[in-house]
């Protein structure tokens, strides 16, 4: 009987532990997801950022116009939607509602936002003087297959030559 009672308490126990490993981390308030992930899996366990690859010219010259294309390297996440010049916010959320109307409440302390078309950010200017440069820091919001959101910063340099 004792062993037959204490075989039922360790599969009870090994029940609870199982359960407690499927528990989500995800934290939402009034609609929104807290962004509280970006290097965490939804169970809590570590989880590395989508690489950011950059497709732009090293150089160019004062008035020529600089195109340059940024797009993750990490197939699993959707690249939703890139920010510049954002504020930094103790509690960071993001509206859940991927195609919502409300496009400036869409990440906490972020007004400018950078075009995006099919997971790419396209960036086009003409610099006025030269030397080596750097992008204002780009908040970038994706998106996994689970649904949930992250963001990650990222900046780049280039040099403009007379």
């Amino acid at each position: 009987m004792r062993f037959f009672l204490t075989f039922i308490g360790i599969c009870v126990l090994a029940s609870c532990q199982q359960k407690q490993e499927n528990v989500s981390i995800v934290e939402y308030r009034n609609g929104r997801q807290l962004l509280t992930l970006n290097n965490k899996t939804k169970n809590g366990e570590k989880l590395a950022q989508p690489s950011v690859e950059l497709l732009a010219p090293d150089t160019i010259e004062v008035n020529e116009k600089f195109k340059a294309q940024i797009y993750l390297g990490d197939k699993n996440y959707r690249l939703i939607a890139a920010y510049f010049d954002c504020q930094l916010v103790a509690n960071p959320t993001v509206d859940t509602v991927v195609y919502t109307a409300n496009d400036y409440k869409r990440l906490d302390g972020c007004k400018k936002e950078l075009f995006v078309k099919n997971d790419t950010i396209r960036i086009e200017f003409q610099p006025t003087t030269s030397g080596i440069k750097t992008f204002s820091e780009i908040t970038i919001l994706t998106l996994d297959k689970e649904q949930i959101f992250r963001t990650q910063n990222y900046s780049f340099r280039y040099y403009v030559a007379e």
